[in-house]
C-alpha cells in the first residue's frame, strides 16, 4: 500500500472517500510510513467522516503529495494502469460487479485524455446497468486489456 496509489484510486473513482480515508488510516500506522509523512496524514485521520468535514480529505492528500512525492503527475499513470489490472481480475473473480468496474472508465477518460491503454472498455461497458452480468464478451475483453497492461507493465520494467 502506499499513498500516490491511494490517491489515485480516489481520483479514478475507484475507491469512495470513506475508504480513501480509512486506507490513510491503515498506512499512518504502518511502520515502514515515513514520520514526517504520518504527521502529516493525521489531519486526515481525524476529518469527522459522519460529516461533511470528511470531503477535505482529498485535498488535504493532495498537498501532502505534491510536497512528498513531486513525481507524481508523472507516476500517476503508471498507479492508474496498476488499478486498472486489479480491477480487471476483481471483475473477472465476480469481486465487483461490470456496472462497479464501469464507474472507472470515465473517470481514467477524463484524467488521461482517452489513454490506448484503456483499449475498447468504454465501449464494452458503456451499456451497462446494474443488473449487468459478466457475459463472454465482457471476460474476452477483461482478459484481453489485462494482457496488453502487462505488455505496458513489463516495457516499463525492462
Amino acid at each position: 500500500m502506499n499513498l500516490e496509489k491511494i490517491y489515485t484510486e480516489y481520483l479514478i473513482k475507484s475507491i469512495t472517500i470513506d475508504t480513501l480515508i480509512q486506507k490513510i488510516n491503515q498506512l499512518s500506522s504502518l511502520k515502514e510510513t515515513d514520520e514526517n509523512i504520518r504527521n502529516e496524514l493525521i489531519p486526515i485521520i481525524r476529518l469527522n467522516s459522519k460529516t461533511n468535514e470528511k470531503f477535505q480529505a482529498p485535498e488535504l492528500l493532495g498537498s501532502v503529495i505534491k510536497r512528498y512525492f513531486p513525481d507524481f503527475d508523472i507516476n500517476k499513470e503508471y498507479y492508474a494502469q496498476s488499478i486498472l489490472k486489479e480491477r480487471c481480475n476483481d471483475l473477472l473473480k465476480e469481486k465487483i460487479t461490470p456496472f462497479e468496474f464501469s464507474k472507472i472508465i470515465p473517470e481514467l477518460e477524463r484524467l488521461f485524455d482517452y489513454p490506448e491503454w484503456l483499449g475498447n472498455l468504454y465501449h464494452l461497458f458503456d451499456w451497462c446497468c446494474e443488473n449487468t452480468e459478466i457475459d463472454y464478451y465482457i471476460k474476452e475483453g477483461i482478459t484481453e486489456r489485462i494482457k496488453d497492461l502487462e505488455r505496458i507493465e513489463n516495457e516499463r520494467t525492462t
